[in-house]
């Protein structure tokens, strides 16, 4: 058992070193983008980008794609469940 905690420990402290790199480039991309101020044009491009509803302004492929693709793959997977599709991993 004693292996296996000492194992552990270094893992955990190679997560703890991964996670403080984070933590250093947030705080390096905070003070990036705190220094470069936003533009009133870059405001209202999100603003409009965020207000635009694409949905209503996809194309009638695009809808069909939306219900068809996720409803096949769905299908396809109670077909593989069921046993009518076979899996064949050679």
């Amino acid at each position: 058992m004693g292996k296996e905690l000492i194992a552990e420990l270094k893992r955990r402290q190679e997560v703890i070193r991964e996670l403080a790199l984070k933590e250093n480039w947030r705080h390096e991309f905070m003070a990036s983008g705190l220094s470069n101020p936003l533009k009133k044009g870059h405001i209202n491009g999100l603003l409009k980008w965020m207000g635009d509803n694409s949905d209503t302004k996809s194309t009638s492929v695009r809808k069909f794609l939306m219900y068809f693709l996720p409803a096949t793959a769905i299908l396809s997977l109670v077909l593989l469940i069921v046993g009518f599709l076979l899996w064949d991993n050679t």
